[in-house]
């Protein structure tokens, strides 16, 4: 049996004092009496009912037998809430260019930042933060929520040349710059004053062009990261995307929601309804995701289009790697790699790896590109966040050696 009280405020009770009393009742022990009568006669009464030592609620909208395990259960509660708030940075495209350009990520966690893992994720092309807090059933395509709701704080970072980012010139932003740029976003989190948001530990999470960007940041700044995970991405290309891409992309100033835009034309987008063929497997995408998907789009530069597969730079990377792809991913599943084949593709991948990654490769059955937004999302994110528990760990969950057997 669970006793609890109400000490009535006002006929309206918060949202979340109606959301927090089973757990509260689930907590708070009491033995069954004719006390406990009493008190769920006075609520029903609306009447006010006080206890000896009491734990209230900031509200006053409810009031509790004070003890150990109801400050167990307020502290949970208080972790289950999501906190964030935007950062910007300032930065600049390569050491030798003093010309200063705002990148602006939302900074999030249940709970305090304090002692967490930040997760610092990077967004693919034509895909702006949207990607990784989808604003369609969260609870299924948010990235954020997930990693969140596991223990880790998230920085879903609006890259250079998109979102709430500045523009610079198409030209200037490849894979290069957008490295340098998460670059002085690392040293200002890790330089933070605020010893509860001072990350020690730091994971880049990828997607597609987000992933080359991790891989060329952990070449280039070893020291960075304690850990990546790369979505959306292989050492391989499907011949046949070439093909299929001729004719989805155009000028971002030729399309509808970004008219007149960028008049150089130095960023380009999806042509209208493309993003399905490009992105999804049609058995677990459900019509309103490509929809919203297609209303959020984003741009990509230019300078991002001269992109060569990292063959080298992942040679470099010290730290422990995760790779995710999916089976019937359009982009880099084809040609010489069937990605129907795990251990293929582990097998493949392996080779442009060196032994202190420790890598680990994850195909998602029945996925498209673009993970984050399939039905099987959801098992997608307990993946991803279940290796960075045994690899990096989390302040909850300490890391594994690197390399043990999963």
């Amino acid at each position: 049996m669970r006793c609890w009280g109400h000490q009535k405020q006002n006929n309206k009770a918060s949202w979340w004092h109606q959301a927090l009393l089973p757990l509260v009742m689930f907590f708070v022990p009491c033995t069954w009496s004719q006390d406990k009568a009493e008190v769920m006669s006075s609520h029903t009464a609306g009447s006010a009912v006080t206890h000896t030592t009491p734990a209230q609620l900031d509200d006053g909208s409810l009031t509790i037998i004070g003890s150990n395990e109801v400050k167990q259960a307020l502290g949970m509660l208080e972790n289950m809430r999501r906190r964030c708030h935007e950062r910007t940075f300032q930065v600049n495209l390569s050491p030798n260019d003093a010309t200063m350009y705002q990148v602006v990520g939302t900074l999030c966690a249940n709970g305090t930042f304090e002692d967490k893992t930040l997760q610092l994720l990077l967004s693919g092309g034509t895909y702006s933060g949207v990607y990784w807090d989808f604003p369609l059933n969260p609870a299924v395509y948010s990235y954020v929520d997930a990693a969140n709701q596991q223990g880790y704080a998230t920085l879903n970072l609006a890259r250079i040349g998109v979102g709430q980012s500045e523009r610079p010139s198409g030209n200037l932003v490849d894979v290069v710059s957008h490295a340098h740029v998460v670059h002085q976003v690392i040293q200002a989190l890790r330089a933070e004053d605020n010893e509860h948001t001072r990350f020690e530990k730091i994971i880049a999470v990828g997607h597609s062009l987000g992933s080359m960007i991790a891989i060329e940041l952990a070449a280039r700044h070893p020291d960075d990261l304690d850990g990546l995970i790369l979505s959306g991405f292989l050492h391989n290309l499907n011949p046949n995307f070439f093909e299929l891409a001729q004719n989805a992309y155009h000028p971002a100033t030729l399309d509808e929601k970004f008219l007149g835009q960028f008049p150089h034309n130095d960023y380009f987008t999806t042509v209208p309804d493309k993003r399905a063929a490009l992105f999804y497997h049609s058995q677990t995408a459900e019509p309103q995701v490509i929809i919203m998907d297609e209303l959020t789009k984003d741009t990509s530069s230019i300078g991002e289009t001269a992109f060569t597969l990292p063959f080298t730079q992942t040679l470099k990377i010290d730290v422990p790697v995760m790779i995710l792809v999916g089976e019937f991913d359009a982009v880099f599943c084809g040609g010489a790699l069937d990605c129907t084949s795990a251990s293929e593709v582990h097998s493949h991948q392996s080779d442009f790896f060196t032994a202190s990654s420790c890598l680990h490769t994850k195909v998602i059955q029945d996925a498209g590109h673009s993970l984050n937004l399939h039905t099987n999302a959801p098992a997608t994110f307990a993946h991803m966040n279940r290796w960075a528990d045994r690899k990096i760990g989390n302040g909850k969950h300490e890391a594994t050696p690197p390399c043990d057997v999963d």
